[in-house]
Formats: C-alpha cells, sequence, structure tokens
C-alpha cells in the first residue's frame, strides 16, 4: 500500500505540467505545446513507463491529459493503445486530449478539439487510430507517410500493407518532417524515385539533404535572391547522381557511411557519426552548416545529452526555426548568452490545426 502511495505521488509530480490550464486553444499550441514535448523528451521516462502509469487506475484526470499531449512527442506508435483507451472515456477533456495528442503523435495535422469531441467523433477516430496501429504493425510511421504522398498519385509505396490519412502533398512533406529519422533515408529514396509530382520531389529532396547533410541546390547569391526553376532542377539532378554514388555493391545506400563521406568533405574524420566521439561535429554543423542541417543536428545533439528542440527543414528561414538554433547554440556555449533574449519554446505555428 505505501509502495502504491509513493508511486502514485511520484507520478502525479513528475507528470504536472501547468501548460494544460490553456488547453486546448491557440496559446497552448504556440506556447503550451512546444514546453511540455520538451520537458517529456527531456524528463520523462520511456513509452513503457508511460504505458505503466496509464494503466495505474488512480492516476488523476491531469496525468491522464499530460500523457496524452506530452507523450506524442516520441512519435513511438508503442503508446497508441493509450489513445484508443482516452478517446473511448467519457471525460470530454481526456477525450480532447486524445484527439489532439494521437495526430501530434503520428505527425499528422492538429485537430480543432475546442468545441469538444462527440460520441459519434470518438468513435469514428477510435477506428482511424485501430487502423493506424494495424499498419504500424507492418510499415514504419515514415512509410504510412510516404505511401500517403504517393496516394496522391494513384501510386502505393512498395510493399505497404495496410491504411494510411488522405491528405495533401504539403501534409504529407510536413508530416514525413516530424517523423522521419536517419535511419529512413532509403525509404525516402524509395519514394522521391517513385513520385513525379514536382512539389513532392522538390519537398523530399531537401528533407533528404537534411538526414545527409547533403547540398544539392546551391545557395543564393544575393541575399534576397531565390532559388529559381533552373536551380531547383538542377539540384534535382544532383539528387539523381549522388543515389547512384551512394548505392554499395549490394544495391543498398548505407546512411552512416553516406554520412561519413560528407562529414569527411568538412574536415571531420569520424569512425561513426552517430556515436559520442561525432558530437563535436554535430554541433559544428549546427554552428556553420546550411539550415536545412539543423534539424538532424539539433535531433543528434538530443541524443549527446542536450536539449529537446525540434527544428525545421521545410520552414527553415522562419523567425522561430533560427531562434531555437540559437537556443541550442548557447546551450552548448556555442555563441554568448545574449541577456534578456526570449527563452524557448520559441513561438511557432502549430501543424496545421484543422
Amino acid at each position: 500500500m505505501i509502495v502504491a502511495v509513493v508511486q502514485l505521488a511520484f507520478s502525479s509530480a513528475l507528470l504536472f505540467s501547468p501548460e494544460l490550464v490553456h488547453f486546448p486553444g491557440p496559446y497552448f499550441d504556440t506556447h503550451g505545446r512546444p514546453a511540455m514535448h520538451r520537458r517529456a523528451m527531456e524528463r520523462w521516462p520511456g513509452s513503457t513507463a508511460l504505458l505503466e502509469m496509464w494503466n495505474d487506475p488512480q492516476l488523476k484526470k491531469s496525468g491522464r491529459m499530460a500523457i496524452l499531449i506530452g507523450g506524442a512527442a516520441t512519435h513511438d506508435p508503442a503508446l497508441i493503445p493509450i489513445y484508443l483507451d482516452g478517446i473511448r472515456r467519457k471525460s470530454q477533456e481526456v477525450r480532447q486530449a486524445a484527439a489532439y495528442g494521437y495526430h501530434d503523435l503520428i505527425g499528422d495535422k492538429l485537430p480543432n478539439v475546442t468545441v469538444g469531441v462527440s460520441d459519434m467523433r470518438a468513435g469514428v477516430l477510435g477506428q482511424q487510430m485501430n487502423r493506424m496501429r494495424i499498419s504500424l504493425e507492418r510499415n514504419s510511421l515514415v512509410e504510412v507517410w510516404l505511401h500517403a504522398l504517393l496516394r496522391n498519385e494513384r501510386k502505393i509505396f512498395p510493399g505497404f500493407r495496410g491504411s494510411s490519412p488522405d491528405r495533401e502533398v504539403r501534409e504529407c512533406l510536413f508530416a514525413i518532417e516530424r517523423v522521419m529519422t536517419i535511419d529512413d533515408l532509403e525509404s525516402m529514396i524509395v519514394a522521391y524515385r517513385l513520385t513525379e509530382d514536382q512539389l513532392a520531389r522538390l519537398g523530399l529532396m531537401r528533407l533528404i539533404e537534411s538526414l545527409t547533410l547533403s547540398r544539392f541546390v546551391d545557395k543564393p547569391t544575393q541575399q534576397r535572391s531565390g532559388q529559381g526553376p533552373k536551380s531547383l532542377e538542377t539540384g534535382l539532378k544532383r539528387l539523381d547522381e549522388a543515389i547512384e554514388r551512394w548505392r554499395g555493391v549490394d544495391c543498398r545506400i548505407t546512411v552512416d557511411e553516406v554520412l561519413k563521406t560528407n562529414m569527411a568533405t568538412m574536415g571531420a574524420s569520424v569512425s561513426d557519426p552517430r556515436s559520442a566521439e561525432a558530437c563535436w561535429v554535430w554541433q559544428n554543423v549546427l554552428r556553420m552548416g546550411d539550415a536545412t542541417w539543423w534539424p538532424t543536428a539539433a535531433r543528434q545533439l538530443y541524443a549527446c545529452g542536450g536539449p529537446w528542440l525540434e527544428l525545421s527543414v521545410l520552414q527553415a528561414e522562419a523567425g522561430w526555426n533560427q531562434a531555437r538554433r540559437d537556443d541550442l547554440l548557447e546551450w552548448f556555449g556555442l555563441i554568448p548568452k545574449v541577456a534578456n533574449r526570449s527563452r524557448t519554446p520559441q513561438e511557432s505555428p502549430a501543424p496545421g490545426v484543422q
């Protein structure tokens, strides 16, 4: 009995999230959600422990809401059962958190839950969650979104089994950006080679640039000059050529080898780009590298023990993205701290609230 009380008190303290007073609403989307995600990724235990905490019948409503919203930052499909349970509960607040958090978990645009979640809507969403759960038993989350991307052209991702959301190309690209990891490179190249949609090809090119620390499109020579159609076409051609170079004797692409090669061109020799010895390289990538490389550097530096801050490839030039990058540079002591500068999480647009 004493152990149970201590565990419950520990869970309540760990999950305390003052941002919930602003949920749901625009202020939460731009301020509360990033703060909760950072706390969850830096201080909370892993998905297995969160599932155990969720199954505690004594867990309070606020704790359940915190898990549903904060746990979404992991993008871990293993947590889908808690969203299925949450959307079936009678509490409107828990239902709202389940609907909001589930879309966030899979990288989807966020739903507007300010008016609540009706029984009918909860039932439909529960069916969608279950179909997604089954799909993710057979495919990765990135593959689900790549399949959704290709469906806009009536194509399928090779070997895909299951269902995917019905979303426009731009929405799929933003979802892929949020859930992708370095290990998804080959799947993204497969989709890139299949798509004929110009927006999809350009978006995937930028994401592949980030994952591999590559540059296929030349930087504008003038500060305000954009990237014209000719330079973008040249970039796509360079990517095609790079893909052929990256393929080994077994025709497979090893992302670590690609990263090692590209790091070597920067003057950094490392045996494993994801090891502790490479942390200083990722710091320099964040400090001096292209803006499209920052998100990959930020995720690798998180693995090196740094703070959790999500940066964007597709919105690399946005003010909030550059402010977060500066916060990371300050944290690692790569630039001087600026007094009175606004602290993270910086305000950023929520991913497409419906």
